[in-house]
């Protein structure tokens, strides 16, 4: 579901980044403060299903990996869907940043799982 409060923003440019990336599955909007700031240490964004879980930050160039219990792969992208950087296999604890991006996309990173607990 696209969300109707990230003002002018180019949808075709997440999805183009994304089929760009070779990444697939459910495309979730980290939209609100809440969202942005828990990203994917939200339950609802975490649990089960968030394997094959892409989540968009809409007008976001940094974004932090604070209590995450496995590790991300993070991309930035323009306002068109180019990659400007894609970071793989992010653990906990770190801050990925990328001046002037549009949006970032993060994902469980198939990469390397690591089990980690609080």
């Amino acid at each position: 579901m696209v969300p109707m409060d990230v003002g002018s923003f180019d949808f075709h440019a997440v999805e183009r980044a994304i089929e760009t990336l070779g990444w697939s599955g459910e495309v979730r909007w980290a939209c609100t403060f809440f969202d942005r700031l828990w990203g994917f240490g939200r339950s609802d964004f975490s649990g089960e299903g968030s394997e094959s879980c892409v989540l968009v930050f809409p007008h976001c160039g940094s974004v932090h990996t604070c209590g995450m219990r496995f590790d991300l792969d993070i991309a930035f992208a323009d306002g068109d869907g180019r990659i400007a950087k894609c970071v793989e296999g992010v653990d906990g604890w770190r801050v990925v940043s990328c001046p002037g991006a549009r949006f970032a996309l993060e994902r469980r990173s198939p990469v390397r799982e690591v089990s980690r607990t609080s």
